[in-house]
């Protein structure tokens, strides 16, 4: 283990009743803060910040994502504090720098993993517990398996299998597209997610094993809600690869604050240039800029956005994220979101245009909508709470009324009673409202409605 980041201190004399201080994170979206004796914020900077301070003590306060650090700094003549590494790293299932718990073996082993396809999925338990138990496989979007992390099935031709190392996992070549990624375990049940891979990148996933379940049924296994799921080009050296991680996991941090910092349009462009081109970060960038333009009416972002998305566009043909974006422009109506993107903020914005009609009957998109599972940043779903997707037309209000009554008699764990029993239907005039109130697609209403009408026939009620 390495030992923490040392800042090069370097201080000149300046004469002066105040004095400059300068820092440098060493990460362009590390946020950097000064504070004074009397615990004010004096100072702030994305990556770097610089200002003229009074002679004092200041602490310097370091945030990637939701990771903190700080460090006091006596300002008696001007201060350069320059970390050639970052004082604070995001919290990531990706072996972001030396010091993050990774043996030597664990990153061989790993490397060795995601150099062998276009897709790589490498599982990692920090408690070094057995691995060889998880339940993880591919498959595609329309549910066909594709690989299992398994000991007892031989992988596919054109995959590798790892089951018996210090990290485990599969990788192999695939085409361009969209794929389920799927975790099953007896303590929490089967959960889903959709991962994208372009023509001209590689996706990787990470997963860290954690304790989850109810009590005396706690179970160690892959972690989709934690998954760092990273996206890059082919042609991305090892320092490129690592340093892009780091921006991504903390951009992707920021998409649950409400004022999130907005990554350099010029670090966004690089990112997206060339052979080494890193896909995840220009796509979390892009919704930390189409928050900012909706939150501000800033139009500004707009020639900007509109660049980026041309560019992921070109990297990641017909992602859904990329589209969930564009609808904040106006555009994108007319492209196909019958598969599901990955990341939740894009799930929003897809069920919140034209009242929840962008996502087509019968496809895997329309499916998941009640087993959308409330976690963030990824859209992950119970497979047992998936529906026959279906049409809106058959829906009638007057069943959803009954139904309400009906669930309301008695305990019920069904996902779609408990969207019933909270709907308030003084504001629900068609199958639109109740798709917003639920906040799933139109398509989804009419076979959840189905699926529990069917449920309660089964399940004993209550006397009320």
């Amino acid at each position: 283990m390495s030992e923490s980041p040392t800042p090069r201190l370097t201080f000149s004399a300046s004469g002066h009743s105040q004095h400059r201080l300068c820092v440098e994170t060493g990460d362009p979206l590390t946020e950097a803060f000064v504070v004074d004796g009397q615990f004010q914020l004096v100072a702030r900077g994305l990556g770097r910040v610089e200002a003229v301070l009074p002679a004092g003590s200041y602490l310097v306060k370091f945030r990637a994502g939701e990771a903190r650090a700080e460090q006091w700094v006596h300002l008696d003549r001007d201060v350069d504090l320059d970390f050639d590494r970052p004082p604070v790293a995001p919290a990531s299932s990706a072996p972001l720098t030396e010091d993050e718990g990774w043996t030597r073996a664990e990153l061989e082993e790993a490397a060795d993993l995601c150099a062998a396809g276009s897709l790589a999925i490498v599982v990692r338990d920090p408690k070094r517990e057995t691995l060889g138990a998880d339940r993880v496989s591919l498959l595609s979007l329309d549910g066909r398996p594709l690989v299992k992390l398994s000991d007892r099935e031989p992988a596919g031709d054109g995959w590798r299998v790892v089951h018996d190392s210090a990290v485990i996992g599969f990788a192999g070549a695939v085409d361009p597209g969209a794929y389920r990624l799927r975790v099953q375990s007896p303590a929490v049940g089967t959960y889903e997610m959709a991962l994208w891979v372009g023509p001209l990148s590689e996706t990787t996933v990470y997963l860290t094993r954690k304790s989850v379940g109810r009590p005396g049924q706690k179970r160690r296994v892959p972690h989709l809600e934690s998954a760092s799921v990273l996206i890059a080009g082919r042609g991305q050296g090892v320092e490129d690869r690592l340093r892009y991680a780091r921006l991504t996991e903390t951009a992707r941090a920021w998409l649950a604050r409400e004022r999130p910092p907005i990554p350099d349009d010029a670090e966004v462009r690089a990112a997206l240039s060339g052979d080494g081109a890193c896909p995840m970060f220009g796509l979390v960038a892009a919704h930390l800029m189409s928050q900012a333009m909706l939150a501000d009416g800033d139009e500004g972002f707009r020639p900007k956005l509109e660049g980026v998305l041309d560019r992921l566009d070109a990297l990641l043909p017909g992602c859904p994220d990329v589209g969930a974006v564009r609808l904040t422009l106006g555009q994108g109506h007319e492209r196909d979101y019958g598969a599901p993107p990955m990341l939740r903020t894009s799930w929003r914005l897809i069920n919140a245009e034209e009242r929840g009609r962008l996502v087509p009957p019968a496809s895997l998109a329309a499916a998941i909508g009640p087993a959308v599972a409330q976690v963030f940043p990824w859209l992950v779903w119970d497979t047992s709470k998936m529906v026959r997707a279906g049409g809106a037309e058959d829906v009638d209000l007057r069943n959803v009324k009954a139904l309400k009554r009906k669930a309301g008699k008695g305990p019920t764990s069904h996902r779609i009673a408990q969207l019933v029993q909270a709907t308030d239907l003084s504001t629900v005039h068609n199958v639109e409202d109740l798709a917003q109130q639920w906040r799933i697609p139109v398509a989804s209403v009419a076979p959840a409605i189905n699926e529990l009408e069917a449920a309660l026939k089964k399940e004993p009620r209550g006397s009320g």
